[in-house]
């Protein structure tokens, strides 16, 4: 069933079982009066990461099961993981739960969030699995995951830069381990070209 939810219908579902008005989600995240109502109406387009973080604190939940329903709806209070940073408090839940194996498993480093440019070299739109060709490993297709909710528009920036062909520059965090195991986790899209 969480499959065929949008994201309208996953937000809308924590809503009701936290029994939360928009107004007391806005007040609760932060966010401006009516962002909510934006959001469901399209007057939004896309929510960026940090407000994603934000909203799935409020709702007791994680930003992939918003994004995309993967992984437990319900978080409960005392546990928040963020996609972003794989951090967590304490409570019933493993950090990163519903992400690929790849991305949740242990990492020597990570890096901070940086601006770079990449051309994806195939692209699964469901789960934001992807390879990636880098500025500075441009022969090298390297393992990636896509976190950003844009990736879920109708014309996804990655899907039709990944179409194109094109070169586009996006804000990412790098995660390695010794003997060269690299993935990229991408946050946000900021244009093509460049």
């Amino acid at each position: 069933m969480t499959q065929e939810m949008t994201f309208t219908d996953r937000v809308q579902r924590r809503m009701s079982a936290l029994e939360l008005t928009a107004v007391e989600v806005e007040r609760r995240a932060g966010f401006n009066r009516g962002y909510v109502s934006d959001l469901f109406y399209g007057k939004k387009g896309t929510i960026k990461g940090g407000k994603l973080v934000d909203l799935a604190r409020v709702l007791e939940t994680t930003e992939i099961w918003l994004l995309r329903g993967v992984g437990e709806e319900d978080r409960g209070p005392t546990v928040y993981a963020s996609l972003i940073s794989g951090s967590a408090t304490s409570g019933k839940a493993e950090p990163m739960n519903g992400l690929p194996a790849e991305v949740r498993t242990s990492w020597d480093q990570v890096s901070r969030a940086q601006e770079i440019r990449v051309s994806i070299k195939w692209l699964n739109l469901e789960t934001g699995a992807c390879g990636v060709a880098t500025d500075s490993h441009p022969e090298a297709t390297i393992a990636a995951t896509i976190v950003d909710p844009a990736i879920m528009l109708p014309n996804s920036p990655y899907g039709l830069a990944f179409a194109s062909r094109s070169i586009i520059t996006v804000i990412a965090k790098a995660a390695s381990r010794s003997g060269g195991q690299n993935h990229i986790v991408i946050i946000d899209f900021l244009e093509t070209g460049g």
